[in-house]
Protein backbone atom coordinates (compact mmCIF):
# COMPACT_ATOMS: atom_id res chain seq x y z
CA UNK A 1 0.00 0.00 0.00
CA UNK A 2 1.58 3.27 -1.06
CA UNK A 3 1.15 6.52 0.79
CA UNK A 4 0.67 9.76 -1.09
CA UNK A 5 3.36 12.33 -0.44
CA UNK A 6 2.18 15.08 1.86
CA UNK A 7 3.28 18.48 0.64
CA UNK A 8 4.51 20.89 3.29
CA UNK A 9 2.50 24.11 3.25
CA UNK A 10 4.38 27.13 1.92
CA UNK A 11 5.07 29.78 4.56
CA UNK A 12 6.30 33.18 3.33
CA UNK A 13 9.52 34.44 4.87
CA UNK A 14 10.82 37.98 5.44
CA UNK A 15 9.87 40.49 4.19
CA UNK A 16 6.55 38.99 3.09
CA UNK A 17 5.53 37.83 6.57
CA UNK A 18 5.71 41.31 8.13
CA UNK A 19 2.41 43.17 8.29
CA UNK A 20 4.06 46.29 9.79
CA UNK A 21 5.89 47.09 6.53
CA UNK A 22 2.94 46.40 4.24
CA UNK A 23 -0.12 48.10 2.85
CA UNK A 24 -1.47 45.29 0.67
CA UNK A 25 -1.77 41.51 0.76
CA UNK A 26 -1.22 39.38 -2.34
CA UNK A 27 -2.88 35.97 -2.08
CA UNK A 28 -1.53 33.12 -4.19
CA UNK A 29 -3.86 30.78 -6.06
CA UNK A 30 -3.22 28.15 -3.38
CA UNK A 31 -4.30 30.52 -0.59
CA UNK A 32 -0.96 31.73 0.81
CA UNK A 33 -0.87 35.41 1.83
CA UNK A 34 2.12 37.67 1.16
CA UNK A 35 2.33 41.07 2.84
CA UNK A 36 3.65 43.53 0.27
CA UNK A 37 4.19 47.20 -0.46
CA UNK A 38 2.02 48.96 -3.02
CA UNK A 39 4.91 51.35 -3.72
CA UNK A 40 7.27 48.53 -4.71
CA UNK A 41 4.58 46.90 -6.86
CA UNK A 42 3.70 50.18 -8.54
CA UNK A 43 7.36 50.98 -9.29
CA UNK A 44 7.96 47.50 -10.70
CA UNK A 45 4.77 47.10 -12.71
CA UNK A 46 2.77 49.48 -14.91
CA UNK A 47 -0.15 47.07 -14.44
CA UNK A 48 -0.06 47.50 -10.66
CA UNK A 49 0.48 51.24 -11.11
CA UNK A 50 -2.71 51.44 -13.17
CA UNK A 51 -4.62 49.14 -10.82
CA UNK A 52 -3.69 51.19 -7.75
CA UNK A 53 -4.09 54.58 -9.44
CA UNK A 54 -7.45 54.32 -11.15
CA UNK A 55 -10.24 55.84 -9.11
CA UNK A 56 -13.15 53.54 -8.49
CA UNK A 57 -16.25 53.98 -6.40
CA UNK A 58 -15.89 52.88 -2.80
CA UNK A 59 -17.25 49.43 -1.87
CA UNK A 60 -18.90 48.59 -5.20
CA UNK A 61 -18.93 45.46 -7.25
CA UNK A 62 -17.46 45.51 -10.74
CA UNK A 63 -17.69 42.27 -12.72
CA UNK A 64 -17.70 40.21 -9.53
CA UNK A 65 -14.70 41.95 -7.94
CA UNK A 66 -15.32 44.18 -4.96
CA UNK A 67 -13.50 47.47 -4.93
CA UNK A 68 -12.55 49.63 -1.98
CA UNK A 69 -11.27 53.09 -2.70
CA UNK A 70 -8.90 52.73 -5.64
CA UNK A 71 -7.85 49.09 -5.20
CA UNK A 72 -9.45 45.99 -6.68
CA UNK A 73 -9.85 43.63 -3.76
CA UNK A 74 -11.24 40.19 -3.15
CA UNK A 75 -11.06 40.38 0.64
CA UNK A 76 -9.32 42.15 3.50
CA UNK A 77 -6.82 40.80 6.02
CA UNK A 78 -5.56 42.68 9.05
CA UNK A 79 -7.28 45.75 7.63
CA UNK A 80 -5.33 45.52 4.35
CA UNK A 81 -6.81 44.92 0.89
CA UNK A 82 -6.21 41.45 -0.52
CA UNK A 83 -5.54 40.96 -4.22
CA UNK A 84 -5.79 37.36 -5.39
CA UNK A 85 -3.13 36.41 -7.91
CA UNK A 86 -5.21 33.70 -9.55
CA UNK A 87 -2.50 32.34 -11.83
CA UNK A 88 0.35 32.24 -9.31
CA UNK A 89 0.86 29.53 -6.72
CA UNK A 90 2.83 30.46 -3.58
CA UNK A 91 6.28 29.42 -4.77
CA UNK A 92 5.92 31.42 -8.00
CA UNK A 93 4.55 34.48 -6.21
CA UNK A 94 7.42 34.30 -3.71
CA UNK A 95 10.06 34.27 -6.48
CA UNK A 96 8.20 36.97 -8.42
CA UNK A 97 8.12 39.29 -5.40
CA UNK A 98 11.72 38.56 -4.36
CA UNK A 99 12.88 39.56 -7.83
CA UNK A 100 11.30 43.00 -7.30
CA UNK A 101 12.46 43.81 -3.78
CA UNK A 102 15.96 44.99 -2.81
CA UNK A 103 16.83 41.59 -1.37
CA UNK A 104 18.81 38.60 -2.61
CA UNK A 105 17.35 36.91 -5.65
CA UNK A 106 15.87 33.54 -4.78
CA UNK A 107 17.55 30.36 -5.93
CA UNK A 108 15.48 27.75 -7.69
CA UNK A 109 16.16 25.04 -10.21
CA UNK A 110 12.87 23.85 -11.64
CA UNK A 111 11.41 24.68 -15.01
CA UNK A 112 7.83 25.04 -13.71
CA UNK A 113 8.79 27.84 -11.32
CA UNK A 114 10.91 29.63 -13.94
CA UNK A 115 8.10 29.47 -16.49
CA UNK A 116 5.51 30.53 -13.91
CA UNK A 117 7.57 33.55 -12.89
CA UNK A 118 8.23 34.47 -16.53
CA UNK A 119 4.52 34.28 -17.37
CA UNK A 120 3.42 36.26 -14.30
CA UNK A 121 6.21 38.80 -14.88
CA UNK A 122 5.06 39.20 -18.46
CA UNK A 123 1.38 39.54 -17.47
CA UNK A 124 2.12 42.26 -14.93
CA UNK A 125 4.82 43.86 -17.13
CA UNK A 126 7.50 43.30 -14.48
CA UNK A 127 10.61 43.52 -16.64
CA UNK A 128 13.04 42.68 -13.87
CA UNK A 129 11.12 39.56 -12.84
CA UNK A 130 10.72 38.42 -16.44
CA UNK A 131 14.42 38.90 -17.19
CA UNK A 132 15.39 37.11 -13.97
CA UNK A 133 13.11 34.15 -14.82
CA UNK A 134 14.44 33.94 -18.39
CA UNK A 135 18.03 33.88 -17.12
CA UNK A 136 17.17 31.20 -14.56
CA UNK A 137 15.40 29.14 -17.23
CA UNK A 138 18.43 29.37 -19.53
CA UNK A 139 20.66 28.12 -16.68
CA UNK A 140 18.27 25.28 -15.88
CA UNK A 141 18.08 24.20 -19.52
CA UNK A 142 21.88 24.04 -19.73
CA UNK A 143 21.77 21.16 -17.25
CA UNK A 144 19.18 19.15 -19.21
CA UNK A 145 20.77 16.36 -21.27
Amino acid sequence: MSRAAVETPFIPEKPFDDRSLSDIVLRSSDGVDFYASKSVLMLASPVFLDMMSLPTPSHTEVEGIRTKGNTCIDDTKDGLPVVVMHESRAQILDVLLRSLYPIDFPKFDDVDTALGVALAGNKYEMTRATTFAQQALAEILKTVP
